[in-house]
């Protein structure tokens, strides 16, 4: 199994290249979140999600099921993920 702090330096990764900076640079906006991570918009939970939603070949998230305030950062993100797809079978 992937350990959270490998999944979320994938993910800021992907993040980074799709905002055209570097993972570096997405974790300075982190220095006011609760995790330290970089805050994110619902679309750019939606966009991480549908790569993870590509690898798997089945959504592993229900952001329906999750209140905001637990997918606000990606450090959160991350971590939901993570345990999502520890409880797969």
């Amino acid at each position: 199994m992937m350990p959270v702090a490998t999944l979320q330096a994938a993910m800021s990764k992907a993040l980074a290249h799709l905002k055209r900076t570097t993972p570096a640079e997405l974790l300075k906006g982190g220095a006011g979140s609760a995790d330290g991570t970089s805050a994110l918009d619902s679309i750019e939970v939606i966009w991480l999600l549908a790569k993870m939603k590509r690898a798997f070949g089945h959504s592993v998230l229900d952001l329906s099921n999750v209140p905001r305030s637990q997918w606000s950062t990606l450090g959160a993100v991350s971590a939901l993920v993570h345990d999502a797809i520890a409880e797969m079978p």
